[in-house]
Parts: C-alpha cells; sequence; structure tokens
C-alpha cells in the first residue's frame, strides 16, 4: 500500500486527473465513459431518414392552411407506399416508392377535396417534358407581399417572359427559351425574397386538363387556346391575374 507524508498530499494523489490524463493513462472506466454515444431522448432528436433518389415525387397545391403532412400522406397512401410527406404552407411534396403507385395518385386524387379547397396535384421535377419549348416554372415559398411585376422582373434577368402569374403563395412562371429557362431554375432555386428563400423548379402541370393549369398552351383562367391568362375574356381586364381559377 502507498505511503503518502500527509493527507493533503494523499488527496492530491488520488484525486482523479482530467479526460486528456485519463485518455492517456489509459484508466478503462473513464475511458469506456468518454466513449459512450450520446443518449438521444425526445421526438426532436429522432433522425429523419433520407428520402431515397429512386423516390416518385409529387407536388401537391392549393392546400388549405388547416393541411397537414399527415393528411396528405394519409390520402395518398391509399394509393401506394409513401416515403415522405411534408407541407409548406399551402403546398407540399410527397414521396412515394413507386412511379406507377405516384401517376395512379395524381389521376385519383388531382382536383380532391380536402378541408374544402381541391387541391392540385401533379408529377414534380423529373417527369418527361412536352413537345413545346416554351418552360414552365414553378416558383414556390413566395411571401405574401411578393408582386407580380417584382417577380417577372426577376426572371426576366435571364430571359424573356412570356407568361406570369401568382397563385397564394406560390406562381407559375412562362419562359420563351428552356435553356434560359433552365439556367433561371438554377440560379433562382434558393434566391432570397422578402425574407424567404424561393423554392423554384421545373413545372409539370401539363398532367392537369383542365381550366386552371392545364396544357402550358392554354389559358390558366378558362382552359382555352389562343390567348393568355392576362388577356382571358372571363377575366374582363388586361394584366396578370393574381387568382387563378
Amino acid at each position: 500500500m502507498a505511503s503518502f507524508p500527509n493527507r493533503r498530499h494523499r488527496n492530491q494523489k488520488l484525486s482523479p486527473p482530467n479526460l486528456r490524463h485519463l485518455r492517456r493513462d489509459k484508466l478503462g472506466l473513464w475511458r469506456r465513459r468518454e466513449e459512450r454515444p450520446p443518449r438521444i431522448e425526445g421526438p426532436e432528436n429522432k433522425v429523419k431518414m433520407p428520402v431515397r433518389g429512386n423516390t416518385f415525387k409529387i407536388f401537391v397545391g392549393n392546400l388549405s392552411d388547416r393541411a397537414t403532412g399527415q393528411d396528405i400522406r394519409e390520402l395518398f397512401e391509399q394509393h401506394g407506399t409513401v416515403v415522405e410527406a411534408d407541407v409548406v404552407k399551402n403546398y407540399g411534396f410527397v414521396h412515394m416508392e413507386k412511379e406507377e403507385e405516384g401517376q395512379a395518385a395524381i389521376e385519383a386524387l388531382n382536383g380532391h377535396s380536402l378541408h374544402g379547397k381541391p387541391m392540385v396535384v401533379e408529377a414534380s421535377t423529373g417527369a418527361r417534358k412536352g413537345g413545346n419549348q416554351k418552360t414552365k416554372i414553378f416558383v414556390g415559398n413566395l411571401h405574401k407581399d411578393t408582386k407580380l411585376e417584382e417577380l417577372k422582373s426577376l426572371f426576366e434577368v435571364y430571359g424573356s417572359v412570356v407568361e406570369s402569374d401568382i397563385l397564394t403563395n406560390y406562381a407559375f412562371i412562362h419562359m420563351d427559351d428552356e435553356a434560359q429557362a433552365q439556367r433561371a431554375i438554377r440560379e433562382l432555386d434558393g434566391y432570397e425574397l422578402h425574407g424567404l428563400r424561393l423554392r423554384v423548379q421545373e413545372s409539370t402541370s401539363r398532367v392537369r386538363q383542365q381550366a386552371g393549369m392545364g396544357n402550358p398552351d392554354m389559358c390558366y383562367r378558362c382552359g382555352s387556346g389562343g390567348h393568355w391568362s392576362k388577356e382571358c375574356p372571363r377575366d374582363g381586364r388586361m394584366g396578370g391575374s393574381r387568382t387563378l381559377t
């Protein structure tokens, strides 16, 4: 047994060193405590499962303020396996495991009423393009104070904008040149406007074959060809509209 000249010196020798010394001295008990992984408690610390790159992504628009991620998840689960469902204000995105299930969900749920509002359901970025060279762009997460003219001006930096329209907190932009549109998508996705980061991607609303947001060659408001929504005779006025029917 070790002997010490006095009590004070003995206490100093028996006092545990700091963690750096414990590692160097190889004291097993203290080393194991340091290497123990942190304990995760509470739902806020749960790790979110990453969405696999081969899922089928669906845009869900015109949602009620009452709509939640769980609401749309339950609807889409009736048509297949939902990997993730997320709502951002009045629109959301759903990732489904199989494309055929996603297409079936689009067919069944586009126009479906949720909390009193008909949903806009369409394939998100990645769907095949049509033959029209004009590119239609979806712009999401818009601030409520965003004006149509300032949004149009933002995209005109990259090329000719032939049509633009805002619906609640998201919008659709038509650009005349596909290459310019793709550059605008790349550079404006995540751009901050009025304190909010824009979500910019190619729109695939050709899926909806009716007035409102159907064929990109048709009017947003009445669904007819030969004029843009700002010239729609149903509206009775010129200039881009802020509400879509």
